[in-house]
């Protein structure tokens, strides 16, 4: 769904030499930080252009942002990205599966304290999946509209299948409803 309703209009709406700017909130061990790296250089490689990315992938468990900055994962959680996509951006051994240099360099990976550390800001793209459920009401107002503030007019919010932008709505239109893809508006 990113690839197909977010990251061609997040590259269409970029300036000549502009960054394109991502955060994962809540990234744990990195995966989808990864996933992230490989749709934004597929979409590029797929355009033939070079454009500098930087992905800030956050998390409060430091033990789990070591597990992240490696990239090293078990070869059974990565075959599930297909194997065009594998032979792509990973490298294998017996066991594990690493992910290629290239893309651990558009990624910051940083301690951060959702709900009390300030939000990244002038973002095109946040994803936070599954962490608001573990939220009441209002907390979950109060970290999305933290994300509003973090997005550029016209970027795009990802969250968790069971999540909704509730008291949010004002910021935002809705993408799709059934993958909880929002647009930030102006």
């Amino acid at each position: 769904l990113l690839a197909e309703r977010a990251v061609p209009t997040l590259f269409d709406n970029l300036g000549p030499g502009e960054v394109l700017r991502a955060w994962v909130a809540c990234c744990a061990t990195g995966e989808e930080a990864y996933s992230v790296a490989m749709l934004l250089a597929e979409h590029l490689r797929a355009r033939g252009q070079t454009r500098p990315i930087k992905i800030f992938a956050t998390d409060l468990d430091a033990k789990a942002l070591e597990t992240a900055r490696k990239g090293v994962y078990p070869r059974r959680v990565i075959e599930a990205i297909g194997e065009a996509r594998a032979a792509a951006f990973c490298q294998f051994s017996a066991h594990d599966c690493v992910m290629s240099p290239h893309l651990r360099d558009d990624i910051v990976f940083a301690v951060h304290n959702l709900l009390r550390d300030p939000p990244f800001l002038g973002m095109d793209l946040v994803v936070c999946r599954n962490f608001l459920i573990y939220l009441n009401a209002d907390v979950q107002a109060k970290v999305l509209s933290l994300f509003a503030h973090a997005l550029r007019p016209g970027g795009f919010l990802l969250l968790g299948p069971a999540e909704t932008i509730g008291a949010a709505q004002p910021f935002f239109a809705t993408v799709d409803k059934r993958w909880r893809l929002y647009q930030r508006k102006a």
